[in-house]
């Protein structure tokens, strides 16, 4: 009988414990990130009752009272943000030691839980390296082993190739690290995939599977490089080419001036059904059409200058270059800086001859009359001193009347005349003769 009393008061209290409870919902979060906990339904507070969210049943980190007032304790401060919509948390920068439960309840006269979640904080994961361990390769197979590694962990599988397919060997080879994350290495459209990853991060290294294991390609085909148009003028040139094989073709336009070419869009390529690579490419004035794999190679090319002429170093008829240009003007200056220069010095010696022609000329200065001197008499009397370039004049002042007395007080004109008469010529002045000037200053 105690028994079954026993059984029934434990199932009582499971049932109320159980009672308002929801469905835990895992959210994983990388170190560092923001995370939101959403509350799915409204939340309805009564008098007396207050809303919580909780972290590990231990700590509270926000509260909302009946009046919606808004509390967030200290441990929490700058680092959560309550909606007073419905109650959504807004967890920020999170760190390892946030890892763990939160529960949004509401705490009164009848306890109940909103809202659950399991936050797991998670580091990135570390990065993953692919390598080769082994290749045995002959004419029809090739066995290829490779490791797939972390710092802590590593995993190696091993790969087969025939003449028409790769396959590996045990399939996908998955591993759990200790950092709960997962390496697995497996094959993906020709490539190997070492793979490192957990909830929040992954990383991956790969290899070309063909690269490792060339039995399994064949030579490529031949191409061709063709021409599809040429747009030509004086300053520019359009060039449209194609590069084909037997079951592929791109094309790719080229455009070229008078300095320089280049190709629009970049270099042009494709992946061929036969797992090649057509290329058309740019290279050192040569447009190059090639086609590759990883065993074989084929090419075609063409010299840009001889489809686009306009790119050379020849110049068109009738038409200069800027540098022509620019010789042309520098000429121009030159001449007429020469011109200027020529001006300036004819100028600069006109004016000194002339200077030097006013200083050789002695000019004549009034004199005092001697009474007793006449006033026609000769001015060749006295004419042993004068210089050979120049006629002297005796000026003087004119005679009045000296019977007057009104001219007395009359004041002296401010004009003098003087009577100049041309010296005779003799035989003691001889380099007078040529002498036709006469200076008279008043």
């Amino acid at each position: 009988m105690a028994l079954v009393i026993l059984l029934f008061a434990v199932c009582v209290l499971h049932s109320w414990e159980t009672q308002g409870s929801t469905a835990v919902t895992p959210v994983f979060v990388k170190q560092g990130d923001d995370v939101l906990l959403e509350v799915k339904e409204p939340v309805v507070l009564t008098e007396g009752d207050d809303f919580f969210w909780m972290f590990s049943q231990t700590y509270s980190v926000v509260q909302l009272s009946y009046d919606n007032k808004i509390i967030i304790f200290e441990k929490y401060s700058g680092r959560a943000e309550l909606s007073d919509q419905n109650g959504s948390l807004l967890l920020k920068n999170l760190q390892q030691a946030d890892s763990g439960r939160y529960v949004a309840q509401v705490i009164g006269e009848r306890d109940r839980n909103i809202a659950e979640y399991k936050v797991i904080v998670q580091n990135p994961v570390t990065p993953v390296k692919l390598s080769v361990d082994s290749v045995s390769n002959s004419t029809e197979s090739c066995n290829l082993t490779v490791s797939c590694r972390t710092e802590r962990s590593h995993i190696s599988s091993t790969f087969r190739c025939d003449t028409q397919t790769c396959n590996q060997m045990g399939g996908e080879q998955p591993e759990d690290t200790s950092s709960d994350s997962s390496l697995h290495v497996y094959l993906l459209n020709d490539h190997i995939i070492c793979n490192h990853s957990n909830q929040v991060n992954w990383t991956k290294d790969l290899k070309k599977i063909r690269t490792l294991c060339p039995l399994n390609t064949d030579p490529v085909t031949p191409v061709n490089l063709s021409v599809d148009s040429v747009s030509n003028s004086i300053e520019s040139c359009n060039l449209t080419v194609s590069c084909s094989t037997e079951r592929s073709h791109i094309s790719s336009t080229f455009r070229c001036d008078t300095q320089t070419c280049y190709q629009k869009g970049g270099e042009q390529s494709e992946v061929t059904s036969s797992d090649s690579s057509l290329r058309v490419y740019l290279l050192n004035d040569f447009i190059i059409c090639n086609h590759s794999n990883q065993v074989n190679w084929t090419k075609d090319l063409k010299k840009i200058q001889t489809l686009c002429p306009l790119n050379t170093d020849t110049i068109p008829n009738g038409s200069l270059t800027i540098d022509s240009w620019i010789g042309i003007i520098v000429g121009c200056l030159v001449v007429i800086l020469c011109i200027c220069f020529g001006l300036f010095i004819g100028i600069t010696i006109y004016q000194q001859k002339r200077k030097k022609t006013c200083e050789n000329t002695i000019y004549a200065s009034p004199q005092n009359i001697n009474p007793a001197q006449r006033p026609n008499q000769n001015a060749t009397e006295d004419a042993s001193g004068l210089s050979p370039e120049s006629t002297y004049a005796l000026v003087g002042f004119p005679t009045r009347p000296t019977g007057s007395t009104e001219s007395k007080n009359i004041t002296p004109p401010d004009t003098t005349y003087a009577q100049v008469t041309k010296a005779q010529l003799s035989n003691h002045h001889p380099e007078l003769k040529n002498t036709d000037k006469i200076h008279s200053q008043d």
